[in-house]
């Protein structure tokens, strides 16, 4: 069976994927600087990777520079977890300085590095892994040059959104939105609530990433008003783990 777990890091975003053919990959790992000080990488390891015997991870994929999303990655590098890391292209002036960290962190403990944009795939034994956003565009903000990945196995569907916004969500097209489970835009925020987006996804669960009782007020009203409206149902990691 295919496997795919979100976990509780937090006011931050971690999911894992285990194929049936035993490849792991790991879409984000991090925690908000300024909701926890601790390691979310080893807290990640100690808690979930190393209990069911994970070993390594094929690829992790970074789904934009925000330490929320990054700062575990980085120790999982440093731990010689990670074969390939997958990085959405800097497009965006304040990506520099964590861009050249994230960079210099792989090549310092021998992780390939691959970039990809709309289009971009991985593909094991029917899974696949399939790039829906950024496409070729300059000007992005840090939130909205995130990958937006659908990932697709015997007729279901995932989608993995990072931290796009209602500017990007309207640009994605119907037919590749559909998906039996969501990870909500932006750890539900009102910037990423966009109704036509939800619709369209034909959805039925929205998973929140989020912490309890975070300074950014997420998920917020809006958002989750919009997932209902929808007859989308919510889990979220700080109340479902």
């Amino acid at each position: 069976d295919l496997k795919v777990t979100f976990l509780d890091v937090g006011q931050g975003s971690c999911s894992h994927i285990k194929t049936p053919g035993g490849e792991n990959i790991m879409i984000d790992c991090g925690v908000s600087k300024y909701y926890s000080k601790y390691d979310i990488g080893d807290t990640v390891y100690s808690d979930y990777l190393s209990p069911n015997g994970i070993t390594h991870l094929d690829y992790a994929i970074l789904t934009h520079y925000h330490d929320d999303h990054f700062s575990g990655l980085l120790t999982l590098m440093e731990d010689g977890m990670v074969d390939t890391l997958i990085l959405p292209k800097p497009q965006n002036v304040s990506d520099m300085e964590d861009y050249e960290n994230i960079r210099a962190t792989a090549l310092l403990n021998d992780v390939d590095i691959e970039y990809f944009s709309r289009s971009s795939y991985l593909s094991f034994d029917g899974v696949k892994f399939t790039v829906i956003s950024p496409g070729k565009r300059e000007n992005f903000s840090q939130n909205d040059e995130s990958l937006v990945i659908k990932l697709t196995y015997k007729g279901r569907g995932f989608l993995f959104t990072g931290d796009i916004e209602n500017s990007i969500m309207r640009t994605l097209k119907k037919s590749e939105l559909t998906a039996d489970v969501i990870q909500s835009p932006h750890h539900g925020s009102k910037t990423s609530n966009l109704d036509s987006f939800y619709k369209n996804t034909e959805a039925d669960y929205a998973v929140i990433s989020v912490g309890k009782d975070n300074l950014y007020k997420h998920p917020h009203p809006e958002h989750i008003n919009t997932l209902a409206a929808n007859n989308i149902k919510i889990l979220r990691t700080d109340q479902n783990g």
